[in-house]
């Protein structure tokens, strides 16, 4: 089991990795630097469809490291481990839709003028499941994973 989370830790944080790259270079193509390139209808349309290939892939590989980390949290009877993977789980799936809820809730206007839209999602698909894919690595280095006990 402890194989298991540390693969799937490690190739989520290759796959959020590559996602803040690929998303880097999305929104300079979009709408910076290289919004003159010389890029055709279908180039346009595959980079977009990598980015949200690229950004799933991250998402259910941050969900499934999440859900095999409480599952195996649970069997060990480590619950407050568990419930810190539930919790990651759950702002995990429901941050993109609330960020910039929270940031207007907060009264962060400025930021709001600066940072648009697009860029909070993004840092809320990048920060959690990063976060997420971090702590079941410290969970799996610091508590040795054996067999369950009934």
């Amino acid at each position: 089991m402890t194989r298991a989370l540390r693969i799937l830790a490690i190739s989520d944080l290759a796959v959020i990795g590559v996602y803040a790259v690929v998303s880097v270079w999305f929104r300079a193509v979009q709408y910076g630097s290289l919004r003159y390139a010389a890029l055709g209808f279908v180039e346009s349309q595959s980079l977009g469809l990598l980015f949200t290939l690229i950004g799933q892939t991250g998402f259910f590989l941050a969900f499934v490291t999440g859900i095999v980390a409480t599952v195996a949290c649970l069997q060990r009877q480590e619950s407050g481990w568990a419930a810190v993977f539930i919790t990651l789980v759950v702002v995990t799936y429901y941050g993109p839709y609330f960020s910039n809820y929270l940031l207007s809730i907060l009264r962060l206007h400025a930021l709001l003028s600066l940072v648009d839209r697009v860029s909070t999602v993004l840092l809320a698909q990048l920060i959690v499941p990063a976060l997420l894919a971090v702590l079941v690595l410290i969970f799996t280095s610091t508590h040795r994973m054996g067999v369950a006990t009934p």
